[in-house]
């Protein structure tokens, strides 16, 4: 199943994570989203923020925990250059900082069919409703 880029250019998809994330499957990840070229994994916050300032992204996976720092200075320089994301955790949506409860979620671990949906998601018209703005329940697996 090809990731549809809703006819956005194509632009390469970040995979940020830290320890434990899922990075034995980014081959799998990157055959499932056809021809998209995957970025990553930065295992830091400073390495998250050298990779989106340098790159044009579509869209990113970012780990809340990133080498035992939370990844919110990473989510808001995202936000500041319009790159939809999808958090992955292990933490409840609960435990996520207030203000980035509402943003899409994957709860680790999660299944290559719940990342290309989320990501399917992200990638939606941009008249389409987008969870951050509508305040729906982010994504959980």
């Amino acid at each position: 199943m090809e990731l549809d880029l809703h006819g956005r250019r194509p632009r390469p998809l970040a995979g940020i994570g830290g320890p434990g994330s899922q990075r034995s499957s980014r081959p799998h990840f990157a055959g499932r989203l056809g021809a998209h070229r995957i970025l990553g994994p930065a295992a830091s916050v400073g390495e998250a923020l050298a990779l989106i300032e340098v790159q044009s992204l579509n869209a990113a996976v970012l780990d809340v925990n990133l080498s035992g720092q939370m990844s919110y200075p990473v989510a808001d320089a995202l936000l500041a250059r319009d790159v939809p994301f999808v958090f992955s955790t292990g933490y409840a949506s609960n435990r996520l900082q207030e203000g980035y409860r509402t943003y899409p979620a994957l709860q680790k671990p999660y299944q290559m069919t719940e990342l290309s949906d989320a990501l399917a998601g992200l990638m939606a018209p941009a008249d389409a409703e987008h969870p951050s703005e509508t305040g729906t329940a982010p994504l959980a697996a």
